[in-house]
């Protein structure tokens, strides 16, 4: 019920963050123009000043994809008049990317032109929130006719296939409101991370650290894609923070599969598919590494090769997944919860990645609720897990204590078994001990059935047991056939001589009155041997010897062995 409730109160949590993200998104919408598909671009392998490019406005191309405007050197022309760009302080947004220099050349209707030139130190301080960038673009106040944007080396094409015009107000309101919602992303999936490591440094579940691992390349991902980290540091270039971004996703997503193979219930996979999970995973893991080292000479290239990484991963994992869940594995639920919205996201992403379709920015965002929510989820599936295997836990050992007791224990009487008389002889107990045997039983056997010689050994259990409860004795054990022993509470020989006859005497009248039928007096002869001064063998023999002095005095009778000269009284 606990968790059902915590269950309920953080899906109430999620649902309020989708809220402000569509609140955030429908804002970005009614303030920013996507310009990409309204420019014509011009490429070239040198660098070309504004008036160059301006000069060369009739060599523009329009209706060109991202993956045709692939240059060291690009210009975008942009028909303000197919914008319908409001009167107001304008700005130039767009994902961040490697590069050396932009150029903005603004062009009025009234033949004046504005040029403005950042280099990437600028561009890096230009940050908004989310993995995005404004650069002043136009004051106001004066009709625009053509925008000129150019890219010096840009990494990829991200930096102008994403590229919005969006009003100074409304770029100000999303940095302040967007930063707000990443920063409670990142507070959703700290949790998490914080819950998970704190069960693994106590209990050691391999799948805890691992999904602590990956919620925390999820909330490397988050803090850094979503510039967060530039409050932190401001310092931070462009390069570093993309691929943080960019590394700490690949590793946050490639933990999937080894969390998961350590997650589930055991044979709920094969070998060969815990074999796909772990390649899978070791793939975006390489994909990780690759962006932190070769990636930055490889512009534009670097970033195909990354997303097409996560296509083998994520179809490894949604089969797997998919076949948990035939499987009935109450794991794979929680890994379907997590995956199941991510994966839809991740699919897009990689799209876009591989410059298929543009969509506006604010798609981006879906993927940090995605992998919130993957966390979140997931963390669930950790807390049930731990419940699910400590209950596990629980039963083995109580499996365990029933088996250990059992092999102690007689299943006749239920009284401890030899083994259980052998472990208390162990612990040298003080006092003495009796070993009781019954007088003729196999003739009882013989005479009146074995139930009913069960039966007898049975009365003479529950005797025992009896004086065991009212502190006569501190144990009695039934160690084999109709012999049994007891640890009498006694100082002395004497004691324990009086103690044994009138336990003998009990067992007379107890057993005659169970079994009028029997003609016959059922007797019993005990044989006695203090426990002082002697070690745990020594004891067992003298008891034993007391009780075969008992036998061959004509039974029914009590022999006891004093001193250590072993006199039979």
């Amino acid at each position: 019920m606990m968790v059902a409730r915590i269950m309920v109160r953080a899906m109430l949590v999620i649902a309020g963050l989708i809220m402000l993200a569509s609140t955030h998104s429908a804002i970005a919408a009614n303030s920013s123009v996507s310009v990409f598909e309204q420019s014509c671009v011009l490429t070239d392998s040198e660098r070309l000043s504004a008036q160059e490019a301006i000069a060369r406005e009739a060599q523009f191309a329009c209706d060109v994809d991202p993956a045709d405007a692939r240059a060291a050197y690009v210009w975008l022309r942009i028909d303000a008049g197919q914008l319908d760009l409001p009167d107001a302080a304008l700005r130039l947004e767009s994902d961040f990317a490697p590069l050396e220099q932009i150029t903005l050349a603004v062009r009025y209707a009234d033949g004046g032109v504005q040029i403005s030139r950042f280099d990437a130190g600028q561009v890096a301080d230009a940050w908004t929130a989310g993995p995005r960038f404004a650069l002043p673009l136009a004051a106001g106040g004066r009709t625009i006719d053509t925008i000129f944007v150019g890219l010096d080396r840009p990494w990829s094409s991200a930096i102008y296939s994403a590229m919005e015009v969006i009003t100074e107000d409304a770029s100000d309101r999303q940095r302040y409101g967007r930063s707000v919602m990443f920063a409670i992303y990142c507070g959703l999936t700290l949790v998490p991370i914080l819950y998970s490591l704190a069960f693994y440094m106590f209990l050691r579940y391999p799948f805890m650290l691992l999904h602590a691992l990956m919620a925390a390349g999820i909330l490397t991902y988050t803090f850094a894609s979503s510039n967060l980290m530039m409050h932190f540091f401001p310092d931070t270039s462009l390069w570093i923070r993309l691929m943080t971004s960019y590394a700490s996703l690949s590793f946050a997503i490639g933990m999937f599969g080894f969390f998961a193979v350590a997650f589930v219930e055991k044979g709920m996979l094969t070998q060969r598919e815990k074999i796909w999970a772990w390649g899978a995973s070791a793939i975006l893991i390489a994909n990780a590494l690759f962006m932190l080292t070769f990636a930055k000479d490889l512009p534009f290239i670097a970033r195909n090769i990354y997303h097409a990484a996560y296509i083998p991963a994520i179809a490894v994992f949604v089969v797997l997944i998919f076949r948990l869940i035939q499987r009935r594995s109450r794991a794979g639920l929680f890994l379907l919860g997590g995956w199941a919205f991510t994966s839809l996201i991740a699919v897009d992403r990689i799209a876009r990645g591989l410059d298929v379709y543009i969509l506006p920015s604010e798609m981006d965002f879906s993927l940090y609720f995605g992998l919130a929510t993957e966390a979140i989820v997931t963390a669930f599936g950790v807390a049930d897990r731990f419940v699910v295997l400590r209950r596990e836990r629980d039963d083995e050992i109580a499996r365990e204590i029933e088996e250990e007791r059992r092999s102690r224990t007689d299943e006749l009487t239920g009284l401890p078994n030899r083994r259980g008389f052998e472990l208390a002889l162990e612990e040298q107990p003080a006092g003495a001990l009796a070993m009781i045997d019954l007088d003729g039983q196999s003739k009882i056997n013989a005479q009146h059935g074995r139930e009913i010689g069960d039966n007898v050994i049975r009365t003479l259990a529950n005797l025992l047991r009896e004086v065991e409860a009212k502190g006569d004795c501190k144990g009695a054990f039934r160690i084999e056939g109709d012999r049994f022993a007891v640890f009498l509470n006694v100082d002395d020989m004497a004691q324990a001589e009086l103690r044994a006859e009138a336990l003998r005497q009990m067992a007379i009248v107890r057993i005659g009155q169970a079994f009028p039928s029997i003609e016959d007096t059922i007797t019993v002869s005990i044989g006695v041997a203090l426990a002082a001064g002697r070690d745990t063998k020594a004891l067992r023999s003298a008891a034993m010897d007391a009780l075969a002095a008992a036998k061959s005095a004509g039974s029914n009778r009590v022999a006891v062995v004093g001193g250590e000269a072993r006199d039979l009284v």
